[in-house]
């Protein structure tokens, strides 16, 4: 009876094995038969992508790929004209701003 027991016991525990070894090379296994990244597509994204999107906060069809993007080396060529390079006159304004929302903030203390 207690040989019995004994081999339940190992066959158990060499089905338990088996059974958290398939899970955790699972997602190897996904990822080798799911080849195609959402990422580095050119192309929009269908309705299922544009629900749940490529990442979690993204999906809108009307943005499009970067036309300064090289997909093929992965680097980012951007264009001088398309920088963001505020002129002396926008950084003044916007410190004025930002110096009146503080002094209306301090105030309201």
């Amino acid at each position: 009876m207690a040989k019995m027991s004994r081999v339940r016991n190992v066959l158990m525990a060499g089905g338990l094995v088996a059974f958290a070894g398939f899970f955790a090379f699972s997602p190897l296994l996904i990822k080798k038969h799911h080849t195609k990244n959402l990422t580095t597509s050119a192309t929009p994204l269908g309705g299922n992508a544009i629900m749940r999107g490529a990442y979690i906060n993204t999906g809108s069809r009307d943005v499009g790929p970067d036309p300064d993007w090289d997909w093929k080396n992965g680097m980012y060529h951007g264009k001088s004209d398309r920088n963001f390079n505020p002129s002396d006159d926008d950084v003044r304004v916007q410190r004025e701003a930002f110096e009146r929302k503080k002094a209306a903030a301090a105030a309201a203390q």
